[in-house]
């Protein structure tokens, strides 16, 4: 599958805000690590997922990063064509950029996740919308290291076999 949309940091923590948007480009290839278990309304399965990771950064200037990340999600199955999921995850990330006072690397650590929900249009396809946090940090490799503290706004369309 994948979710595009846009991400927009906020000051969670910290001396001051990163101030860094972005409009992500996430592909997802999933494999289910279990069966539907247990009933309704826990009843689901885990899913492991590969995310190759492109962004186009709007802000503090134009500018892109790639990575990877890997996420574990639980899909929470109701019988019907809606189909919730939770997800989190952790990967690498490399962008052309430093941001003053806040992030002192171009290559960074991220962990990611959150809740969303599958609409399934067929039997196979589903839209995805999600609602999710996103970090960057440089895990302390580079002075600054105040890290980048994001909300996920992403849509997008998934394949299931």
């Amino acid at each position: 599958g994948a979710k595009t949309g846009y991400v927009m940091s906020h000051k969670l923590y910290g001396p001051k805000n990163a101030d860094v948007d972005f409009a992500p480009l996430f592909l997802q290839i999933g494999y289910t690590l279990t069966d539907v278990h247990d009933s309704f309304p826990v009843r689901g399965s885990l899913e492991l997922i590969f995310e190759p990771t492109f962004m186009l950064v709007t802000k503090p200037s134009d500018t892109f990063g790639k990575g990877a990340s890997l996420l574990l999600r639980y899909n929470f199955v109701t019988g019907t064509r809606w189909m919730p999921f939770f997800e989190l995850g952790i990967g690498l990330l490399h962008w052309n950029m430093r941001v003053e006072d806040v992030l002192g690397s171009e290559f960074n650590f991220t962990i990611l996740g959150g809740p969303g929900v599958n609409y399934f249009v067929t039997d196979n396809w589903a839209v995805t919308g999600q609602l999710g946090l996103w970090h960057a940090s440089n895990a302390g490799r580079k002075e600054p290291n105040q890290g980048i503290n994001s909300i996920m706004y992403l849509l997008g369309f998934a394949y299931y076999f």
